[in-house]
């Protein structure tokens, strides 16, 4: 980031920075105590391009609190795909939608996202047929 950006944080999510700073380093973030209860955010990952960044930190910290620490990293690594996806409705050039498929086809698993919603639905050919009248 050009510019530190100042956080608050609640009591909690300070605790949760304080015991897992190292977790969040190795995610992108690189947060400075600045006070109290106030931290410079001096980097994100790549992948976050939104405007209000402090937000989705603190969704990040508060999704974290009924988790064992053991599945930080993980839940840290689904809000990023999340909150880094490209939104609904975005023109995409074909080259970019290619791309995206042949990322898609080489996960773990590419029937659905992190959150289990479908990513993608099969329609078989009558199917296709009864939707264009044809049957």
């Amino acid at each position: 980031m050009l510019e530190p950006v100042a956080i608050e944080v609640t009591t909690q999510q300070q605790e949760l920075l304080q015991s897992q700073r190292e977790v969040f380093y190795e995610s992108g973030f690189h947060l400075e105590q600045f006070g109290e209860r106030t931290y410079l955010l001096r980097s994100v990952p790549a992948m976050l391009r939104k405007p209000d960044i402090t937000r989705v930190l603190a969704e990040i910290l508060d999704s974290l609190g009924g988790l064992q620490e053991s599945e930080w990293q993980e839940s840290i690594a689904v809000s990023l795909a999340c909150h880094g996806a490209i939104p609904a409705g975005q023109s995409l050039s074909l080259q970019e939608m290619e791309e995206l498929v042949h990322q898609l086809e080489q996960t773990q698993s590419p029937r659905t996202c992190p959150h289990g919603r479908p990513t993608m639905i099969h329609l078989s050919a009558s199917q296709l047929e009864r939707e264009f009248g044809r049957r």
